[in-house]
């Protein structure tokens, strides 16, 4: 979950979202944003929790006092052991916006400081591949960065483990007509992802965008909609598999 004010509004959710057979927890910790946005988990009491925790609460910009975030990243890991799988983490993140990139005084500023994040969860997805040999990860959220531009390739660049890639962009499974979570002035970006590391990818099933927003475009119809992006699917076939 991206934007999300507070706790609170967080277990408002997910009481509104329960359902007969199904409950959520929540979990969010507070960033430094200063409109108060946040990241958190909306999940099934199904799954067990090991420990959730902040990524980069203190990273500060090479040369700087700012910090790296200000909604900082999210990690959560769970206990539940799939298909072998001891160690699977969840990370959920919400990156600095495109705001700002053309205008003359604040675009370099705004384009380090992209780049910057970028690279350091780059960074810190090869640290965790190196202490957890055999973990699975999901690295997903609001990127705020198109597929194939730059601050994806620093990300998936930095993300190694010698000369082979660690993450798994999911994105490049949907057909490129509906790849896009996002419209800007009318033009369709995809700029919300999912990351996945190889033992994951391989259970896939199935990746899409919803299309509950960005089909009510007019300004007659743009009332209906419960957000300005998609949100992007993955399901993952653990049928083959025991879960514990």
């Amino acid at each position: 979950m991206q934007e999300v004010e507070n706790i609170n509004v967080l277990k408002h959710l997910a009481a509104e979202a329960c359902w007969e057979q199904h409950s959520y927890a929540v979990y969010l910790l507070e960033g430094s944003d200063f409109s108060g946005m946040n990241v958190g988990f909306l999940l099934s009491k199904k799954l067990k929790v090991r420990h959730v925790r902040q990524l980069g609460l203190n990273a500060r910009q090479k040369g700087k006092k700012a910090r790296v975030f200000d909604r900082p990243p999210l990690l959560l890991e769970l206990a539940n052991t799939w298909c072998g799988i001891e160690n699977i983490n969840l990370v959920v993140v919400h990156n600095r916006s495109f705001k700002g990139l053309k205008h003359p005084d604040k675009r370099k500023r705004v384009h380090k400081k992209r780049m910057q994040q970028a690279a350091w969860l780059g960074e810190w997805v090869t640290s965790w591949g190196e202490s957890q040999p055999g973990g699975a990860l999901i690295l997903l959220g609001d990127f705020n960065a198109l597929s194939g531009g730059e601050e994806l390739k620093r990300l998936q660049q930095k993300a190694t483990n010698g000369q082979r890639l660690l993450l798994n962009n999911l994105g490049s499974q949907i057909p490129e007509a509906e790849r896009y979570s996002y419209i800007f002035r009318g033009n369709k970006q995809a700029i919300d992802h999912i990351f996945v590391t190889d033992n994951l990818a391989s259970l896939v099933s199935d990746v899409h965008y919803t299309r509950f927003n960005t089909v009510w475009g007019s300004s007659k119809t743009r009332a209906k909609r419960i957000s300005d992006h998609e949100g992007m699917v993955a399901k993952f076939d653990f049928s083959d598999c025991e879960i514990l």
